[in-house]
């Protein structure tokens, strides 16, 4: 199967975040048609070449959950492959498993990994669990040298060196529930703390994008 087919039928299976499984089990099908050494760990296909060369792994990372959205076709329109999760992340996906397809125990210069992970566009939570997993089972001590690919789209003009990060911040405010039929001071309503909350948020996130500016990462957003 080339690879734009495979893309085409990775688009047409959905795969909102937390609701990947169909496409884990078509990607593992793909592998045992293709002799590909995979399993599911944790939700994740994980996709595993060991070599001679065991003191080094490269790792490539792409994640199968798209957003919420509607175009599934995947069709061809001028030259492009059109659909939900083309670029962000099935080519990715698409793309790593061409490339997993040329390689064999015997072949394989160094460990591979290739990692197909859930829920990256809502908590991370998948390459989190690959990662807890990877280091519960002895690979993070084994390994010398370890790195990895990312297969997040760039506009295919340069090969980015960085991958900014999620911070996950929880705010909770403290007041009473409120009803339609009554008036309140906002000093009362729990909501309308947290509207105010949410906009002080927003006078100091600039101190912030000039205070976690970074060279090569960019700023926050």
């Amino acid at each position: 199967m080339e690879t734009l087919t495979l893309l085409q039928k990775l688009i047409q299976i959905s795969s909102f975040s937390g609701e990947e499984k169909k496409l884990a089990r078509f990607i593992i099908d793909f592998c045992g048609k293709s002799n590909l050494p995979s399993e599911i760990i944790d939700g994740n296909v994980v996709i595993h070449f060991t070599s001679k060369n065991s003191q080094k792994a490269l790792i490539f990372n792409a994640h199968m959950d798209t957003v919420v959205g509607l175009e599934l076709s995947g069709k061809f329109v001028d030259g492009k492959v059109l659909g939900l999760g083309a670029s962000d992340d099935k080519g990715a996906i698409a793309s790593m498993l061409s490339v997993a397809k040329f390689f064999t125990k015997e072949t394989s210069p160094l460990d591979l990994w290739f990692v197909f992970v859930t829920c990256e566009e809502t908590d991370g939570t998948g390459s989190k669990n690959f990662l807890n997993w990877f280091k519960k089972n002895g690979y993070l001590n084994k390994y010398k040298n370890i790195g990895a690919i990312i297969g997040e789209p760039t506009g295919l003009k340069n090969i980015e060196i960085g991958h900014r990060g999620n911070a996950f911040i929880r705010l909770k405010s403290v007041g009473i529930t409120g009803h339609g039929a009554k008036s309140y001071s906002s000093n009362d309503l729990a909501v309308s703390k947290m509207l105010t909350a949410l906009t002080d948020l927003g006078s100091v996130f600039p101190k912030w994008v000039e205070e976690y500016s970074d060279k090569i990462l960019g700023i926050p957003t």
